[in-house]
Protein backbone atom coordinates (compact mmCIF):
# COMPACT_ATOMS: atom_id res chain seq x y z
CA UNK A 1 0.00 0.00 0.00
CA UNK A 2 1.78 3.10 -0.95
CA UNK A 3 0.86 6.42 1.22
CA UNK A 4 1.63 9.84 0.53
CA UNK A 5 1.41 12.96 2.94
CA UNK A 6 -1.56 14.91 2.97
CA UNK A 7 -0.71 16.85 5.95
CA UNK A 8 -0.26 17.46 9.62
CA UNK A 9 -2.37 18.75 12.19
CA UNK A 10 -3.31 18.89 16.04
CA UNK A 11 -4.19 15.82 17.09
CA UNK A 12 -6.43 13.63 20.01
CA UNK A 13 -7.95 10.19 19.42
CA UNK A 14 -11.25 11.41 19.45
CA UNK A 15 -11.09 14.99 17.59
CA UNK A 16 -9.25 12.63 15.19
CA UNK A 17 -11.54 10.09 15.02
CA UNK A 18 -14.95 12.41 14.52
CA UNK A 19 -13.31 15.25 12.65
CA UNK A 20 -11.86 13.24 10.30
CA UNK A 21 -11.82 9.81 10.20
CA UNK A 22 -15.61 8.96 11.02
CA UNK A 23 -16.32 10.05 7.71
CA UNK A 24 -14.30 7.36 5.81
CA UNK A 25 -15.38 4.66 7.91
CA UNK A 26 -18.65 2.36 6.63
CA UNK A 27 -19.40 5.31 3.91
CA UNK A 28 -21.06 4.20 0.59
CA UNK A 29 -20.16 7.30 -0.54
CA UNK A 30 -16.54 6.62 -1.39
CA UNK A 31 -13.90 4.06 -1.39
CA UNK A 32 -11.42 5.20 0.81
CA UNK A 33 -10.24 1.91 3.06
CA UNK A 34 -6.58 3.18 3.60
CA UNK A 35 -5.52 6.09 5.94
CA UNK A 36 -2.58 6.02 8.63
CA UNK A 37 -2.64 9.14 11.30
CA UNK A 38 0.70 9.13 12.92
CA UNK A 39 1.23 10.99 16.33
CA UNK A 40 4.04 13.52 16.24
CA UNK A 41 5.03 16.07 18.64
CA UNK A 42 3.06 18.87 20.36
CA UNK A 43 -0.34 16.65 20.18
CA UNK A 44 -0.06 16.84 16.48
CA UNK A 45 -0.10 14.30 14.05
CA UNK A 46 0.76 13.08 10.29
CA UNK A 47 -2.17 12.22 8.12
CA UNK A 48 -1.52 9.44 5.23
CA UNK A 49 -3.95 7.95 2.45
CA UNK A 50 -3.83 5.81 -0.58
CA UNK A 51 -3.05 8.44 -3.69
CA UNK A 52 -5.31 6.79 -5.85
CA UNK A 53 -8.22 6.51 -3.61
CA UNK A 54 -8.12 10.05 -2.17
CA UNK A 55 -7.57 11.61 -5.49
CA UNK A 56 -10.67 9.19 -6.38
CA UNK A 57 -12.59 11.22 -3.46
CA UNK A 58 -11.75 14.48 -4.37
CA UNK A 59 -12.29 14.27 -8.46
CA UNK A 60 -16.27 12.92 -7.33
CA UNK A 61 -16.62 15.86 -4.59
CA UNK A 62 -15.32 18.32 -7.39
CA UNK A 63 -17.80 17.20 -9.84
CA UNK A 64 -20.49 17.89 -7.31
CA UNK A 65 -19.70 21.53 -7.45
CA UNK A 66 -20.35 22.06 -10.90
CA UNK A 67 -24.04 20.75 -10.57
CA UNK A 68 -27.29 23.19 -10.73
CA UNK A 69 -27.21 25.72 -8.26
CA UNK A 70 -24.78 23.45 -6.16
CA UNK A 71 -23.52 26.66 -3.90
CA UNK A 72 -26.81 27.82 -3.08
CA UNK A 73 -27.18 23.98 -1.69
CA UNK A 74 -24.09 23.83 0.05
CA UNK A 75 -24.59 27.09 1.60
CA UNK A 76 -27.85 26.58 3.20
CA UNK A 77 -26.71 22.69 4.04
CA UNK A 78 -23.66 24.45 5.78
CA UNK A 79 -25.96 27.03 8.04
CA UNK A 80 -28.33 24.15 8.67
CA UNK A 81 -25.75 21.98 9.58
CA UNK A 82 -23.44 24.35 11.71
CA UNK A 83 -26.70 25.20 14.15
CA UNK A 84 -27.14 21.37 14.81
CA UNK A 85 -23.18 21.34 15.45
CA UNK A 86 -23.28 23.87 18.14
CA UNK A 87 -26.76 23.22 19.01
CA UNK A 88 -25.47 19.60 20.55
CA UNK A 89 -22.38 20.79 21.55
CA UNK A 90 -23.91 23.15 24.03
CA UNK A 91 -25.93 20.20 25.59
CA UNK A 92 -22.13 18.65 26.35
CA UNK A 93 -21.14 22.12 27.42
CA UNK A 94 -22.58 22.46 31.36
CA UNK A 95 -20.26 20.37 34.02
CA UNK A 96 -22.87 20.65 36.49
CA UNK A 97 -25.84 19.13 34.16
CA UNK A 98 -23.43 16.37 33.56
CA UNK A 99 -22.74 15.51 36.77
CA UNK A 100 -26.40 14.98 37.23
CA UNK A 101 -27.05 12.88 34.82
CA UNK A 102 -26.55 8.88 34.37
CA UNK A 103 -24.44 6.98 32.06
CA UNK A 104 -27.17 5.90 29.98
CA UNK A 105 -28.20 9.78 29.17
CA UNK A 106 -24.39 10.81 28.35
CA UNK A 107 -24.43 7.85 26.29
CA UNK A 108 -27.25 9.46 24.23
CA UNK A 109 -25.32 12.87 24.08
CA UNK A 110 -22.36 11.20 22.90
CA UNK A 111 -24.35 9.54 20.09
CA UNK A 112 -25.84 12.98 19.10
CA UNK A 113 -22.35 14.81 18.85
CA UNK A 114 -21.43 11.66 16.80
CA UNK A 115 -24.27 12.03 14.41
CA UNK A 116 -23.66 16.14 14.11
CA UNK A 117 -19.96 15.41 13.29
CA UNK A 118 -20.34 13.41 10.61
CA UNK A 119 -22.84 15.47 8.78
CA UNK A 120 -20.46 18.34 9.14
CA UNK A 121 -17.45 16.50 8.38
CA UNK A 122 -18.73 16.75 4.70
CA UNK A 123 -17.63 20.59 5.00
CA UNK A 124 -13.78 19.51 5.62
CA UNK A 125 -13.48 17.92 2.60
CA UNK A 126 -15.42 19.38 -0.12
CA UNK A 127 -12.81 22.53 0.18
CA UNK A 128 -10.04 19.80 -0.38
CA UNK A 129 -11.65 18.59 -3.37
CA UNK A 130 -12.13 22.51 -4.32
CA UNK A 131 -8.40 23.24 -4.35
CA UNK A 132 -6.75 20.21 -5.50
CA UNK A 133 -9.01 20.28 -8.45
CA UNK A 134 -11.76 23.01 -9.59
CA UNK A 135 -9.11 25.68 -8.98
CA UNK A 136 -6.75 24.04 -11.60
CA UNK A 137 -9.35 23.81 -14.23
CA UNK A 138 -10.44 27.52 -12.91
CA UNK A 139 -6.90 28.62 -13.94
CA UNK A 140 -6.57 26.76 -16.94
CA UNK A 141 -10.08 28.09 -18.30
CA UNK A 142 -9.25 31.57 -17.39
CA UNK A 143 -5.80 31.93 -18.73
CA UNK A 144 -7.31 30.64 -22.08
CA UNK A 145 -9.79 33.48 -21.97
CA UNK A 146 -8.09 36.39 -20.23
CA UNK A 147 -4.14 35.98 -20.44
CA UNK A 148 -3.45 39.81 -19.98
CA UNK A 149 -5.61 39.74 -16.89
CA UNK A 150 -5.30 37.01 -15.26
CA UNK A 151 -3.85 37.94 -12.46
CA UNK A 152 -5.90 40.71 -11.67
CA UNK A 153 -8.87 38.29 -12.08
CA UNK A 154 -7.84 35.49 -10.06
CA UNK A 155 -6.55 37.42 -7.06
CA UNK A 156 -10.19 39.12 -6.76
CA UNK A 157 -12.12 35.79 -7.63
CA UNK A 158 -9.92 34.09 -4.85
CA UNK A 159 -9.88 36.34 -2.05
CA UNK A 160 -13.12 36.75 0.56
CA UNK A 161 -15.26 39.66 0.44
CA UNK A 162 -17.11 38.86 4.02
CA UNK A 163 -14.88 38.81 7.11
CA UNK A 164 -14.75 34.98 9.24
CA UNK A 165 -15.37 34.71 13.14
CA UNK A 166 -11.48 35.85 13.57
CA UNK A 167 -11.34 39.14 11.42
CA UNK A 168 -15.00 39.80 12.76
CA UNK A 169 -13.73 40.18 16.42
CA UNK A 170 -10.49 42.08 15.76
CA UNK A 171 -12.55 44.68 14.52
CA UNK A 172 -14.56 44.91 17.11
CA UNK A 173 -11.58 45.16 19.34
CA UNK A 174 -10.26 48.27 16.96
CA UNK A 175 -14.04 49.92 17.26
CA UNK A 176 -14.11 49.84 21.28
CA UNK A 177 -10.91 51.72 21.48
CA UNK A 178 -11.55 54.14 19.15
CA UNK A 179 -14.60 54.50 21.20
CA UNK A 180 -13.12 54.43 24.49
CA UNK A 181 -14.75 51.47 26.09
CA UNK A 182 -12.61 48.59 25.81
CA UNK A 183 -12.24 48.29 28.87
CA UNK A 184 -16.18 48.25 29.53
CA UNK A 185 -16.31 45.92 26.44
CA UNK A 186 -13.03 43.09 26.83
CA UNK A 187 -14.60 40.73 29.25
CA UNK A 188 -17.79 40.05 27.66
CA UNK A 189 -15.78 39.92 24.16
CA UNK A 190 -13.39 37.29 26.01
CA UNK A 191 -16.60 35.33 26.93
CA UNK A 192 -18.08 35.78 23.37
CA UNK A 193 -14.23 34.55 21.55
CA UNK A 194 -12.16 32.87 23.85
CA UNK A 195 -13.33 29.45 21.59
CA UNK A 196 -10.92 30.93 19.15
CA UNK A 197 -8.13 29.56 20.32
CA UNK A 198 -9.22 26.13 20.56
CA UNK A 199 -8.60 23.58 17.85
CA UNK A 200 -7.76 20.11 19.69
CA UNK A 201 -9.81 19.11 22.69
CA UNK A 202 -6.34 19.42 24.71
CA UNK A 203 -6.59 23.73 23.86
CA UNK A 204 -6.56 26.26 26.21
CA UNK A 205 -9.50 29.80 24.95
CA UNK A 206 -7.65 32.94 24.31
CA UNK A 207 -6.96 35.09 27.69
CA UNK A 208 -7.54 38.81 28.14
CA UNK A 209 -4.15 39.08 27.63
CA UNK A 210 -3.93 37.66 24.18
CA UNK A 211 -6.93 39.42 22.65
CA UNK A 212 -5.15 42.76 23.72
CA UNK A 213 -1.49 41.75 22.17
CA UNK A 214 -4.03 43.21 19.10
CA UNK A 215 -5.04 46.58 20.70
CA UNK A 216 -3.13 49.66 19.40
CA UNK A 217 -3.45 53.51 19.97
CA UNK A 218 -6.67 55.02 19.52
CA UNK A 219 -5.09 57.23 16.76
CA UNK A 220 -3.57 54.20 15.39
CA UNK A 221 -6.70 51.56 15.66
CA UNK A 222 -8.76 54.70 13.72
CA UNK A 223 -6.37 54.32 11.20
CA UNK A 224 -6.16 50.73 11.13
CA UNK A 225 -10.17 50.95 10.75
CA UNK A 226 -9.78 53.40 7.53
CA UNK A 227 -7.68 51.57 6.33
CA UNK A 228 -9.60 48.27 6.61
CA UNK A 229 -12.97 49.35 5.91
CA UNK A 230 -11.08 50.98 2.49
CA UNK A 231 -9.69 47.42 1.76
CA UNK A 232 -12.88 45.80 2.19
CA UNK A 233 -14.50 47.77 -0.41
CA UNK A 234 -12.29 47.30 -2.79
CA UNK A 235 -12.30 43.89 -2.24
CA UNK A 236 -16.25 43.79 -3.22
CA UNK A 237 -15.51 46.55 -6.20
CA UNK A 238 -12.62 43.83 -7.49
CA UNK A 239 -14.52 41.03 -7.53
CA UNK A 240 -17.87 42.49 -9.03
CA UNK A 241 -15.80 43.87 -11.81
CA UNK A 242 -13.84 40.56 -12.05
CA UNK A 243 -16.86 38.23 -11.99
CA UNK A 244 -18.57 40.76 -14.77
CA UNK A 245 -15.64 40.42 -16.69
CA UNK A 246 -16.77 36.02 -16.74
CA UNK A 247 -20.18 36.22 -16.94
CA UNK A 248 -20.43 35.47 -20.97
CA UNK A 249 -18.72 32.06 -19.70
CA UNK A 250 -21.00 30.44 -17.78
CA UNK A 251 -19.35 27.58 -16.47
CA UNK A 252 -16.21 29.73 -15.53
CA UNK A 253 -18.67 32.46 -13.85
CA UNK A 254 -20.11 30.32 -11.47
CA UNK A 255 -17.33 28.62 -10.58
CA UNK A 256 -15.72 32.01 -9.82
CA UNK A 257 -18.40 32.50 -7.68
CA UNK A 258 -18.04 29.22 -5.78
CA UNK A 259 -14.08 29.60 -5.50
CA UNK A 260 -15.07 33.08 -3.63
CA UNK A 261 -17.98 31.61 -1.26
CA UNK A 262 -15.28 29.02 0.05
CA UNK A 263 -12.44 31.08 -0.12
CA UNK A 264 -14.91 32.50 2.99
CA UNK A 265 -15.68 28.97 4.00
CA UNK A 266 -12.82 27.22 4.34
CA UNK A 267 -11.55 29.41 7.02
CA UNK A 268 -15.26 29.73 8.62
CA UNK A 269 -16.17 26.03 8.38
CA UNK A 270 -13.12 25.37 10.69
CA UNK A 271 -13.63 28.49 13.27
CA UNK A 272 -17.23 26.56 14.09
CA UNK A 273 -15.17 23.57 14.61
CA UNK A 274 -12.84 25.53 17.40
CA UNK A 275 -15.90 26.57 19.00
CA UNK A 276 -17.64 22.99 19.12
CA UNK A 277 -14.25 21.51 20.67
CA UNK A 278 -14.03 24.34 23.21
CA UNK A 279 -17.79 23.42 23.94
CA UNK A 280 -17.56 19.69 24.30
CA UNK A 281 -14.82 19.81 26.70
CA UNK A 282 -16.26 19.61 29.99
CA UNK A 283 -17.87 16.13 28.82
CA UNK A 284 -14.06 14.61 28.48
CA UNK A 285 -14.02 15.77 31.87
CA UNK A 286 -16.68 14.33 33.21
CA UNK A 287 -15.69 11.28 31.68
CA UNK A 288 -11.83 11.25 33.60
CA UNK A 289 -14.13 11.90 36.51
CA UNK A 290 -16.21 8.95 36.23
CA UNK A 291 -13.65 6.77 35.31
CA UNK A 292 -10.53 7.73 37.21
CA UNK A 293 -8.56 9.14 34.98
CA UNK A 294 -5.79 12.00 34.72
CA UNK A 295 -6.77 14.97 33.57
CA UNK A 296 -6.41 15.36 29.47
CA UNK A 297 -6.89 11.57 29.28
CA UNK A 298 -10.19 10.90 27.94
CA UNK A 299 -9.29 12.94 24.68
CA UNK A 300 -6.84 10.15 23.83
CA UNK A 301 -10.09 7.33 24.83
CA UNK A 302 -10.97 5.28 21.80
CA UNK A 303 -14.84 5.12 20.71
CA UNK A 304 -15.48 1.57 21.45
CA UNK A 305 -13.51 2.14 25.04
CA UNK A 306 -16.13 5.14 25.92
CA UNK A 307 -19.34 3.32 24.42
CA UNK A 308 -17.62 0.41 26.99
CA UNK A 309 -18.06 2.30 29.89
CA UNK A 310 -20.92 4.21 29.70
CA UNK A 311 -23.19 1.36 28.48
CA UNK A 312 -21.39 -1.53 30.60
CA UNK A 313 -19.47 0.19 33.37
CA UNK A 314 -15.90 -1.37 32.00
CA UNK A 315 -13.43 0.88 32.68
CA UNK A 316 -9.88 1.08 30.34
CA UNK A 317 -6.84 0.77 31.37
CA UNK A 318 -5.17 3.88 32.54
CA UNK A 319 -1.84 3.45 31.99
CA UNK A 320 -2.43 3.10 28.33
CA UNK A 321 -4.41 5.51 27.51
CA UNK A 322 -1.43 8.40 26.16
CA UNK A 323 -0.55 10.51 23.53
CA UNK A 324 1.07 8.42 20.95
CA UNK A 325 -1.35 6.28 19.68
CA UNK A 326 -1.72 5.39 15.63
CA UNK A 327 -4.54 5.21 13.78
CA UNK A 328 -4.97 2.79 11.08
CA UNK A 329 -7.67 2.33 8.66
CA UNK A 330 -5.78 -0.32 6.16
CA UNK A 331 -8.43 -2.34 3.77
CA UNK A 332 -11.53 -0.87 5.24
CA UNK A 333 -10.51 -2.35 9.00
CA UNK A 334 -9.90 0.45 11.98
CA UNK A 335 -7.45 -0.18 14.54
CA UNK A 336 -5.94 1.90 16.71
CA UNK A 337 -2.47 0.64 18.33
CA UNK A 338 -0.73 2.25 21.15
CA UNK A 339 2.03 -0.49 21.79
CA UNK A 340 5.35 1.23 20.65
CA UNK A 341 6.98 -1.84 19.12
CA UNK A 342 3.79 -2.33 16.59
CA UNK A 343 4.08 1.44 15.91
CA UNK A 344 7.14 0.91 14.99
CA UNK A 345 6.68 -2.08 12.98
CA UNK A 346 3.83 -0.81 10.75
CA UNK A 347 5.93 2.29 10.06
CA UNK A 348 8.86 1.05 8.84
CA UNK A 349 6.64 -0.97 6.72
CA UNK A 350 4.20 1.76 5.52
CA UNK A 351 6.14 4.85 5.28
CA UNK A 352 9.05 5.54 3.27
CA UNK A 353 11.39 7.84 5.47
CA UNK A 354 13.90 9.96 4.24
CA UNK A 355 16.99 12.50 5.18
CA UNK A 356 16.51 16.49 4.86
CA UNK A 357 19.48 16.85 6.07
CA UNK A 358 21.04 17.24 2.56
CA UNK A 359 18.33 19.14 0.83
CA UNK A 360 19.26 22.59 0.68
CA UNK A 361 16.37 24.11 -1.49
CA UNK A 362 12.66 23.70 -1.73
CA UNK A 363 10.28 24.76 -4.31
CA UNK A 364 5.96 25.85 -3.99
CA UNK A 365 3.69 27.93 -5.56
CA UNK A 366 3.68 31.47 -5.50
CA UNK A 367 1.16 33.29 -3.26
CA UNK A 368 2.59 36.58 -2.90
CA UNK A 369 5.35 38.27 -5.21
CA UNK A 370 8.63 39.55 -3.13
CA UNK A 371 12.11 38.45 -2.59
CA UNK A 372 13.75 38.53 1.18
CA UNK A 373 16.16 37.07 3.21
CA UNK A 374 16.18 36.36 6.89
CA UNK A 375 16.40 33.66 9.86
CA UNK A 376 13.73 31.08 9.72
CA UNK A 377 11.13 30.40 12.79
CA UNK A 378 8.70 27.28 12.83
CA UNK A 379 5.63 27.75 14.14
CA UNK A 380 3.66 25.06 14.27
CA UNK A 381 1.11 25.87 16.66
CA UNK A 382 -0.46 29.30 17.20
CA UNK A 383 1.74 30.00 20.50
CA UNK A 384 4.85 29.73 18.54
CA UNK A 385 3.89 33.03 17.13
CA UNK A 386 4.57 34.52 20.05
CA UNK A 387 8.56 33.60 19.37
CA UNK A 388 9.06 35.21 16.29
CA UNK A 389 10.88 38.47 15.77
CA UNK A 390 10.12 40.83 13.48
CA UNK A 391 11.70 40.14 10.53
CA UNK A 392 12.18 36.00 10.44
CA UNK A 393 10.68 34.15 8.30
CA UNK A 394 7.84 32.09 9.29
CA UNK A 395 7.96 28.76 8.01
CA UNK A 396 4.82 26.39 9.04
CA UNK A 397 2.43 23.42 8.05
CA UNK A 398 -0.22 25.80 7.17
CA UNK A 399 -1.66 29.08 8.65
CA UNK A 400 -5.27 30.04 10.52
CA UNK A 401 -6.23 33.26 11.60
CA UNK A 402 -4.97 33.00 15.14
CA UNK A 403 -1.47 33.18 13.19
CA UNK A 404 -2.01 36.57 12.25
CA UNK A 405 0.12 37.98 15.42
CA UNK A 406 2.99 36.13 14.43
CA UNK A 407 1.97 36.80 10.38
CA UNK A 408 2.42 40.27 10.86
CA UNK A 409 6.03 40.30 12.24
CA UNK A 410 7.20 38.06 9.66
CA UNK A 411 9.43 39.29 6.62
CA UNK A 412 7.84 36.40 4.64
CA UNK A 413 5.88 33.62 4.60
CA UNK A 414 6.68 29.61 3.65
CA UNK A 415 4.34 26.83 4.22
CA UNK A 416 4.11 22.92 3.31
CA UNK A 417 0.13 22.91 2.30
CA UNK A 418 -2.21 24.90 1.50
CA UNK A 419 -3.77 26.82 -1.78
CA UNK A 420 -4.15 30.12 -3.74
CA UNK A 421 -7.26 31.09 -1.88
CA UNK A 422 -5.50 29.66 1.18
CA UNK A 423 -5.40 31.55 4.80
CA UNK A 424 -1.29 32.35 3.98
CA UNK A 425 -2.02 33.02 0.46
CA UNK A 426 -4.72 35.85 1.38
CA UNK A 427 -3.09 37.08 4.43
CA UNK A 428 0.26 37.81 2.45
CA UNK A 429 -1.27 39.60 -0.44
CA UNK A 430 -2.74 41.86 2.06
CA UNK A 431 0.38 42.25 4.06
CA UNK A 432 2.59 43.09 0.67
CA UNK A 433 4.38 40.07 2.17
CA UNK A 434 6.68 37.28 -0.17
CA UNK A 435 5.06 33.97 0.37
CA UNK A 436 5.41 30.76 -1.30
CA UNK A 437 3.00 27.41 -0.09
CA UNK A 438 2.71 23.74 -1.03
CA UNK A 439 6.52 23.37 -0.68
CA UNK A 440 5.15 20.08 1.50
CA UNK A 441 8.45 19.94 3.32
CA UNK A 442 9.98 23.03 4.52
CA UNK A 443 9.34 22.50 7.57
CA UNK A 444 11.35 19.01 8.10
CA UNK A 445 14.10 20.92 5.68
CA UNK A 446 14.52 24.24 7.70
CA UNK A 447 15.22 24.55 11.68
CA UNK A 448 14.51 27.64 13.80
CA UNK A 449 18.00 29.51 13.35
CA UNK A 450 18.85 28.76 9.82
CA UNK A 451 18.94 31.37 7.17
CA UNK A 452 17.31 31.54 4.03
CA UNK A 453 16.32 33.27 0.71
CA UNK A 454 12.33 33.77 0.34
CA UNK A 455 12.23 33.86 -3.45
CA UNK A 456 8.42 34.64 -3.98
CA UNK A 457 8.68 35.41 -7.82
CA UNK A 458 9.96 32.00 -8.72
CA UNK A 459 8.70 29.70 -5.68
CA UNK A 460 12.10 28.94 -4.33
CA UNK A 461 13.38 28.98 -0.92
CA UNK A 462 16.76 28.17 -0.25
CA UNK A 463 18.88 27.50 2.95
CA UNK A 464 21.68 29.78 2.73
CA UNK A 465 23.63 29.07 6.63
CA UNK A 466 22.52 26.62 9.33
CA UNK A 467 22.27 27.71 12.55
CA UNK A 468 25.64 26.64 14.39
Amino acid sequence: MALFHLWNRKHTLQHDYFGRLIWFINNPYHEIKNILIVNTTKNKADFYSQEAEWNKLMSKLAQETFQPNFMDKAVKRFKVDRNMFRHVALKLNNPVKLRKLNNKSLFKLYQEIKQAHLRYTYFFWSPWATNEQVVPWFEQELKKHYPTEFDRIFEAITTPIRHNIMEEQLHKLLCYQVRGILAKKINNHVKKYQWLAVYSLLDKPFTKKDFLVYVVKKSKASAILRRDNELWRKRNKDFRQALAKLRKYHKLYQTAKLLNCYAWLRTVRVEIWREVLYLIQPFYHELEWRMGLNRNQAPHLTYEEIINFLTKGIKPNKGKIKAGELMYLRRGIFRVIRDKREIAKILNKELKFSDYTKIKKVTGNVACRGKTKGRVKIVMVPEDCKLLRKGEILVSNMTHPDYLYGMRKAAAIVTDEGGISCHAAIVSRELSKPCVIVTKIATKVFKDGDTVEVDANHGVVTLLKRKG
